[in-house]
C-alpha cells in the first residue's frame, strides 16, 4: 500500500509518460495476485513509458492489456471479463502472471 514506487523517479519531473495511466484507473491492472480467499487482488505491475514528444505526438492512444491468458481463478472486475485462451487451467496452465500491455504508436 505505497503511495509511491520506483516508477514515480521516471515520470516525476516529466522524463516519460506512463501510458497505462491513460486508462481508467480501475482498468489498470496487469496481475491477479491471491494467497488464498483472505487475500485477493488486481494490481498494476506492468507499464508502458514513452518520452515526452511520444506521448505527445499520440495524444489519443491507449495501450491494450491483454488479459485472456489469465487463470480461471482470476475475479474480474465487472465489465472487464473476458473470453479465455483455449485450454486455461483454474490455476495452470495460464499464458503468464502479468498480462501484455500492448500500444501501436505513430513515428511520424
Amino acid at each position: 500500500e505505497e503511495s509511491e514506487s520506483c516508477v514515480h523517479v521516471l515520470t516525476a519531473d516529466g522524463f516519460c509518460e506512463n501510458l497505462v495511466e491513460r486508462r481508467d484507473v480501475l482498468d489498470r491492472w496487469t496481475l491477479y495476485h491471491t494467497r488464498g480467499p483472505k487475500e485477493r487482488h488486481l494490481c498494476q505491475l506492468d507499464y508502458l513509458m514513452a518520452s515526452p514528444a511520444l506521448a505527445a505526438a499520440n495524444p489519443d492512444v491507449r495501450p491494450d492489456i491483454i488479459r485472456n491468458g489469465q487463470p480461471f481463478r482470476t475475479i474480474f472486475p465487472p465489465g472487464q471479463e473476458v473470453e479465455l485462451y483455449p485450454r486455461t487451467g483454474w490455476d495452470r496452465p495460464k499464458a503468464s502472471d502479468h498480462c501484455p500491455v500492448a500500444v501501436s504508436l505513430s513515428l511520424a
